[in-house]
């Protein structure tokens, strides 16, 4: 006989598998997924803001991010290629920055990232990995406005 019988059901439930238990596993990846990709789509806002010959990746690019255990390698050259990205097209443009375009706080968010998978140390790398994340993110988008005001400025200079 085959299909469900309740004898099928009875043994699923005494080994411990059921579909109930898939629930709280989707709700913890919808929780750290959706702003890992709200994330992504600000780096792809910013890449996709700087001119094609600055860019030292293409902005669809980020999105290998959400691809388990390289997403960790990921992290780092997406700091790297932000920071270059960035440099290129503010010296172009003439704006005047002088910080490190979040290179800082995203290596040290996906030093943070690695340290997740070290059984010891996970704990307490998670908090200071949020505040990493958040502050790279603030970085990002501060970093979108001022080519934003740039893009503006140069329209009315037109």
């Amino acid at each position: 006989m085959y299909g469900l019988s309740p004898n099928l059901l009875k043994r699923t439930a005494e080994n411990g598998f059921s579909y109930n238990n898939l629930i709280p596993l989707l709700i913890i990846l919808i929780i750290y997924y959706l702003p890992y990709i709200l994330f992504l789509l600000s780096v792809q806002k910013n890449l996709s803001l700087i001119s094609y010959k600055n860019r030292k990746i293409n902005s669809y690019l980020v999105w290998i991010g959400l691809i388990p255990l390289i997403g960790l390698i990921w992290n780092f050259f997406l700091a790297v290629y932000i920071k270059e990205s960035n440099y290129e097209e503010f010296k172009e443009k003439k704006i005047d920055y002088n910080g490190d375009y979040g290179y800082s706080s995203g290596i040290t968010f996906s030093v943070l990232s690695c340290c997740i998978i070290i059984p010891c140390i996970n704990f307490l790398s998670i908090i200071p990995q949020l505040v990493f994340f958040i502050l790279f993110w603030i970085k990002i988008t501060e970093l979108n406005k001022l080519l934003i005001l740039s893009d503006n400025k140069s329209d009315e200079n037109v």
